[in-house]
């Protein structure tokens, strides 16, 4: 009898783990994406200097839908080649503080929409896997008044800026945060894990990578 209730109490317990360990895809399949531009959403790049855009990876199939790094080689996904200079003695980069992103992606929704998650794609594929040529350092803002914008509130996960994660190697990225009411969301990138960092001279400090995304996704509440 006893023997018995063990296997009732290990079969409940593995029910229960698969309850609850979905993966992305699982989890967001009934869910509407904000993000979509065939939902109305659109895309566009805040200008910053030393950025060179592959004209081969347009910027607009990042709200396309399609998520999959293997179609990479097929046009899919952003590419952007960066440099930034970095003043060692300051801290201080040629976009603003030390801080500072390298670019930042404005998605726009066609009317105020709730949004508490947002979902980041960047390459991860056998050629170019994530760990070695993925996006590392990024976060998500939001306007709160006239060229304002503030850091969303991240929930179950504690960071050393706020609204920032760093030092990522896969290739999902999740954003869970409060809810909030917004018509634009603004995607900071601050650092990819294939930058190389090299010396001008003692004071300088110029660092060199590219940008490679997927997919950006935005949800809320609203079901399909």
């Amino acid at each position: 009898m006893k023997i018995l209730n063990l296997i009732i109490i290990l079969i409940a317990i593995f029910l229960a783990s698969c309850a609850t360990k979905t993966d992305n895809s699982q989890l967001d399949s009934g869910f509407k994406n904000h993000a979509l531009s065939s939902n109305g959403a659109t895309i566009s790049l805040v200008a910053h200097s030393g950025l060179s855009p592959n004209v081969q990876h347009p910027l607009e199939t990042l709200i396309n839908g399609n998520h999959s790094s293997d179609d990479w080689a097929n046009g899919e996904g952003w590419e952007c080649e960066y440099q930034s200079r970095q003043s060692i003695q300051s801290g201080q980069t040629r976009y603003g503080s030390e801080s500072a992103s390298l670019v930042d992606i404005l998605i726009e929704f066609p009317q105020e929409t709730l949004i508490n998650r947002i979902v980041i794609y960047t390459i991860d594929n056998k050629e170019f896997p994530a760990i070695n040529f993925g996006v590392s350092d990024l976060g998500v803002r939001y306007p709160v008044g006239l060229n304002a914008w503030a850091p969303v509130e991240l929930i179950g996960l504690t960071t050393k800026y706020p609204a920032r994660i760093q030092e990522n190697k896969k290739g999902i990225i999740n954003f869970r945060f409060k809810p909030i009411k917004t018509k634009s969301i603004k995607l900071f990138i601050c650092d990819t894990n294939d930058s190389i960092d090299t010396m001008r001279d003692r004071y300088t400090r110029i660092k060199n990578g590219f940008i490679r995304l997927i997919e950006i996704e935005a949800y809320g509440t609203d079901r399909y």
